[in-house]
């Protein structure tokens, strides 16, 4: 009995219940405004999805449909916000702020749009090789092979996931001057496995017996894996394309060998082969039987992690680039087109930021070993080569150059960080977006320290300006301020303000002390400290306006007493 009780009381004391109750309860307090957007949002998927069944009964449909469910949604929303539940519109920003919430996601089951998806029916492999190696393609392998019959002249490799996967009528027209590859019988191709997460997504968040992808790089990524030198491989699927009016589903084949395969280094240098048998096993540094409490770090092959390290630079940089050519050249033109770019970007970062991390962890391990240095072993890896189309060179983007020192890989970890913080306060995640801040500032955290005491700060930071190798006062403010919006973002109006103050105090330095190098540099500092100073005013009002609402609240709560 005393169990029944209990659990019922956690039930009822359940957060996400006490939520779904105040969406039926007039006048109900909302302890953040973001709870009360939340029910909106989920409110108003459930009237889409009743208005799409009645609007299906009756039916309706066409541009009468679409212009009575905006207004039925709309009316809704208005009328449970200022009726039912009586907010007050001056924190939402006005009613006109609350209808609009969430009001494309719901109108998105009336949308139609271009879309091609390819199912494999089969896979067929076959070697002519007598000596089969016993290595296989895997992550980070770069592959080499050669088309010997594609039966879709149309096929094409996509190289930019916003211009080639993404509807062309979402675009006005291309923003890449080459966004694919064709696909052409007796052609070499080339690409690394795991270097294009945004069109072939890693084998670990994909199902292993997965049929349906939503890229060509994708279907040949996932068949590539597991395969050997000289192999045969023919693949037939099925390509299914939706357009407005018609949805057709024909059937293909691609048949190509490989040619060349270039693996990542082995975890154990010394021990090229794996065993098999376990009671054999050495280790690899040490030449002596192997301990099984031994430390497994103890067994990388350096060299590890300068691939590792080279990787997450070439996908930072494929993100950057992505973002660049689509938002920065403001050849974007409409907000779901928006969202693909910060989202193939995410994903690029978030890929990156694992493999650096492991470099990173890696080469703090292993930096007293011997065998640890710079090689050029993996830095060949990645590099075209020449007679291949390369399908990991993105479209009028020059590779800067790489450096795989740890200093450098510290500071990849540290801007990954930030891109990941970016692509989240667009995407509305900014809760994620300070937590990835906070993360980056830990990096180093002398700097936090010194840019929250005042008195010894000038000192502090000249110092760290000098001493530290790897993140500067710039860095470090540029983490402040976006951490500051995040915090402003979620309603932490005073957490806000003091971050945007440090941030402001560091973009200061340059500007006082003229430095800053060139002209450009010098504007885009100066800029900086103005938008601090725009965010600090923000916070400000924040605050004076959650304690005016306070205020009223209580008022309000005394009256009704």
């Amino acid at each position: 009995m005393t169990n029944s009780k209990n659990r019922t009381l956690s039930f009822t004391s359940n957060p996400y219940y006490q939520t779904f109750l105040k969406a039926f309860k007039p006048e109900s307090v909302f302890e953040d405004k973001n709870e009360f957007l939340d029910i909106v949002y989920w409110l108003r998927q459930v009237i889409a999805v009743l208005i799409g069944v009645i609007w299906g009964l009756i039916p309706l449909k066409g541009l009468t449909a679409i212009t009575l469910f905006f207004m039925v949604n709309m009316g809704f929303v208005y009328v449970y916000a200022a009726v039912f539940q009586r907010v007050d519109e001056e924190e939402y920003g006005g009613f006109g702020e609350i209808v609009k919430e969430g009001l494309m996601t719901a109108f998105s089951c009336f949308m139609s749009s271009h879309l091609i998806s390819f199912e494999v029916d089969s896979v067929e492999r076959s070697n002519p090789g007598s000596d089969l190696s016993v290595f296989k393609v895997v992550d980070g392998s770069l592959c080499i092979f050669t088309v010997s019959k594609c039966t879709d002249a149309d096929s094409r490799l996509e190289l930019c996931p916003v211009c080639s996967v993404h509807p062309s009528g979402e675009l006005r027209k291309p923003s890449c001057s080459e966004p694919t590859l064709p696909v052409v019988e007796g052609t070499q191709y080339q690409l690394m496995l795991g270097q294009a997460p945004d069109l072939a997504p890693a084998k670990l968040s994909c199902a292993p017996d997965q049929k349906k992808h939503y890229s060509f790089r994708s279907l040949l990524e996932h068949e590539l894996l597991g395969s050997v030198l000289q192999d045969l491989v023919t693949i037939k699927y099925y390509k299914d394309e939706v357009t407005a009016n018609t949805n057709s589903k024909l059937a293909f084949s691609i048949s190509f060998r490989i040619d060349r395969i270039e693996y990542p280094p082995q975890c154990c240098p010394h021990n090229p082969l794996p065993n098999t048998d376990p009671s054999e096993e050495i280790s690899a540094f040490v030449g002596r039987d192997k301990d099984p409490l031994e430390n497994p770090t103890n067994d990388w092959n350096p060299e590890l992690a300068t691939h590792w390290s080279q990787r997450a630079w070439a996908l930072k940089e494929r993100g950057t680039w992505i973002v660049q050519q689509h938002v920065n050249k403001q050849k974007v033109t409409s907000g779901d087109s928006d969202v693909c770019v910060w989202s193939a970007a995410f994903t690029c970062y978030s890929r990156a930021l694992q493999l650096a991390t492991l470099a990173r962890s890696a080469r703090e391990r292993c930096a007293s070993d011997t065998h640890l240095g710079d090689t050029d072993v993996s830095v060949e890896l990645i590099q075209p080569s020449v007679g291949q189309l390369d399908m990991d060179q993105l479209p009028d983007y020059v590779r800067s150059k790489f450096d795989s020192s740890l200093t450098a890989t510290i500071r990849l970890e540290f801007n990954l960080l930030l891109n990941l913080a970016l692509c989240q306060l667009k995407a509305g995640s900014a809760d994620f977006a300070g937590d990835n801040c906070s993360q980056a500032l830990n990096l180093d955290p002398g700097w936090a320290e010194a840019v929250s005491n005042e008195d010894t700060q000038a000192t502090q930071i000249n110092n760290l300006t000098c001493q530290s190798l790897v993140l500067s006062h710039v860095d470090i403010a540029k983490a402040l301020y976006r951490r500051a919006q995040a915090y402003l973002r979620t309603g932490k109006a005073e957490e806000a303000k003091s971050d945007a103050e440090y941030a402001r105090r560091l973009y200061s330095l340059n500007v006082s002390s003229g430095e800053g190098g060139d002209e450009s540099k010098r504007h885009d500092n100066a800029a900086a400290v103005a938008a601090s100073q725009a965010l600090i005013s923000q916070a400000c009002q924040r605050i004076s306006r959650d304690k005016d609402i306070l205020i009223e609240r209580i008022r309000k709560h005394r009256n009704r007493l």
